[in-house]
């Protein structure tokens, strides 16, 4: 089997790998220790996707492989791409919390239902990337903390009032949906610049 890692041929493995997986693994490990995440993999030129990884290659037979090519990316700049990003949108977060709480308590409720469904979303993606983050540099959520507590607690806590507007929202109670999403969410999202920002002095220690 011929490995190819960012266009390098004959990438040289440190002892003896049974199965697709631990070559996979091997790979991914040589990355780390370079500060590269990877991006994307072929098998004989079919791409597979980084989710269905341990899916796919535990069906696949490591002497039936003649090519694998792997590709990466500097994690460096993939971390500050990721919070630069979050950065720049995140300033419209609380202006939205705000806005759909008027809506919730004015004459048209109604009208506020598909822009909460999207912002429950969007703020899961927020939360997502923030975790991403944290993997990348090796670190706890449960390790930082914002004022009174950590990262992780507030992850918990924020999931907690957005089942809670999923639930108000499924049994159609606007007036709780106007009080958590300017009571308890608009002050959550003022602070996720904060929390942005502890990840960049976290992440520009890491790379120092």
């Amino acid at each position: 089997m011929e490995v190819i890692v960012d266009g390098e041929k004959n990438f040289k493995f440190k002892g003896d790998t049974q199965n697709m997986v631990e070559v996979v693994g091997a790979i991914i490990a040589f990355l780390q220790d370079k500060n590269r995440a990877m991006m994307s993999i072929e098998v004989d030129g079919k791409s597979v996707s980084p989710t269905d990884l341990h899916a796919v290659l535990d069906n696949v037979d490591i002497n039936s492989v003649k090519v694998l090519k792997v590709q990466s990316e500097d994690l460096a700049n993939l971390v500050d791409q990721t919070l630069s990003e979050l950065e720049e949108h995140l300033p419209a977060l609380p202006a939205a919390c705000h806005s759909l709480a008027a809506v919730f308590h004015g004459e048209h409720p109604e009208e506020g239902f598909d822009p909460l469904t999207q912002l429950i979303t969007i703020w899961g993606e927020v939360k997502q990337r923030q975790i991403q983050v944290a993997n990348s540099l090796q670190i706890e959520l449960g390790d930082i903390a914002l004022d009174d507590s950590t990262l992780e607690q507030r992850h918990v806590a924020l999931n907690e009032f957005l089942e809670e507007c999923a639930g108000a929202l499924q049994k159609g109670d606007c007036v709780l949906l106007g009080d958590l999403l300017e009571y308890e969410l608009a002050p959550r999202a003022e602070q996720e610049l904060q929390i942005a920002g502890l990840l960049k002095e976290r992440a520009a220690a890491h790379f120092a």
